[in-house]
């Protein structure tokens, strides 16, 4: 599949803990002994007959006090019963807690760059599940109410950009209008941009992109963009990506690095393509003999309404690199490891653009995304 038309643009796309606890509940029940003494002796033979009938009432409250206390002590037996079953149900919990621990220590290992293979492949079935439980993960974060931070924490420790340490060579958080802050301008074709309140990584607010429906051949375009001068050849792009709206023939770009010629035209494009069902990077390069395009499959789906981490490491072409490289990580998982990239892809001025933008060739209905938290990092 092809998104680009004339143009096209990079799209973005990120575990769930659960938590087990045990009530445990114990009971015991104290009972005293009763002391009876033994009845005065009486001369004539009514006052003994009184007296034995006192020892046989006294006899008999001694065996209901003793029967009483036989029964606490099975009482105390069950609930130490009970209380035994529950330190059997906690170290099982336990237990459990270490499987899912080794299991996570695992999942992470597979996914060490030094693992990683040195030519782009489909996600197999490990890497999906992994990938869904990066999934779940973003959505438990990416909820206002579970962000990682609230409102009244940023406000006391400053936004998302303001704590990156040493500070990035661009940054956008989208939690201090205007919207536009620090961007060099606005793409909107059919489309919209503007600050959302209500999704969002990091609070109080993110980027929402949202294209019109649209006929064969049209054009949808609701990105902000950053241009840097720059002759730096090594580039770190990252954000956070949600799709919300995709229509099933449509193919988003939500973020892209663009490489510009002195006159900042087009020279190359590396872009994050994504689709209801899947995903890929679109590269295209504007040489000699006109634009060619290749593309690369990711097989991996954003689920909807779900932040995912996208980072883009490239290495452009220089005396120091002669030979350039593509890195890129969604959701925490390395997809592509030091790719060559295309035609050689060039060297020059960066832009860099967040969002959605779509060049369909069929009618499609509206699409929208979020982006949160953009960084960019540039060296020789």
């Amino acid at each position: 599949m092809s998104a680009f038309g004339s143009r096209a643009r990079l799209v973005l796309g990120c575990t769930c803990v659960a938590a087990v606890g045990v009530l445990g509940l114990a009971s015991c029940a104290n009972l005293d002994g009763l002391d009876t003494g033994p009845a005065d002796g009486a001369a004539d033979q009514a006052a003994q007959k009184d007296a034995a009938s006192e020892e046989a009432v006294t006899a008999d409250s001694a065996s209901g006090v003793d029967g009483v206390a036989e029964a606490g002590g099975d009482a105390d037996a069950t609930v130490d019963g009970a209380l035994d079953g529950t330190a059997d149900s906690e170290a099982a919990v336990d237990a459990t807690a270490d499987a899912d621990g080794s299991a996570h220590d695992a999942t992470a290992d597979a996914y060490a760059p030094h693992d990683a293979p040195e030519e782009s492949s489909p996600l197999g079935a490990a890497d999906a599940a992994d990938t869904a439980d990066a999934a779940d993960t973003a959505a438990d974060t990416s909820s206002p109410g579970d962000a990682s931070m609230d409102a009244d924490s940023e406000a006391a420790t400053g936004t998302w950009c303001t704590q990156q340490s040493p500070a990035p060579t661009f940054c956008a958080d989208f939690d201090t209008p205007p919207l536009t802050t620090g961007w060099t301008g606005t793409h909107a074709t059919n489309g919209t941009v503007a600050l959302d309140s209500t999704h969002f990584v990091t609070p109080p607010s993110s980027l929402v992109a949202a294209t019109a429906a649209l006929p064969a051949s049209g054009t949808g375009q609701a990105s902000l963009y950053k241009v840097i001068d720059t002759s730096d050849a090594t580039v770190h792009f990252e954000f956070q990506l949600s799709v919300t709206t995709i229509d099933p023939q449509a193919e988003v770009v939500g973020g892209e690095v663009v490489v510009l010629s002195p006159t900042n035209t087009d020279l190359y494009r590396y872009s994050l393509v994504l689709t209801a069902t899947s995903s890929e990077i679109q590269e295209e390069f504007a040489g000699d003999a006109g634009t060619v395009n290749k593309t690369t499959p990711l097989n991996t789906a954003f689920a909807a309404g779900t932040f995912y981490p996208v980072q883009i490491d490239l290495v452009l072409p220089s005396a120091a690199h002669p030979s350039p490289t593509g890195t890129l990580h969604i959701g925490g998982n390395l997809l592509l490891n030091q790719v060559p990239l295309f035609d050689g892809a060039a060297q020059g001025n960066l832009e860099f653009d967040v969002g959605a933008q779509v060049f369909p060739k069929v009618a499609i209905g509206a699409c929208q995304t979020n982006v949160d938290d953009v960084l960019v990092n540039l060296s020789p």
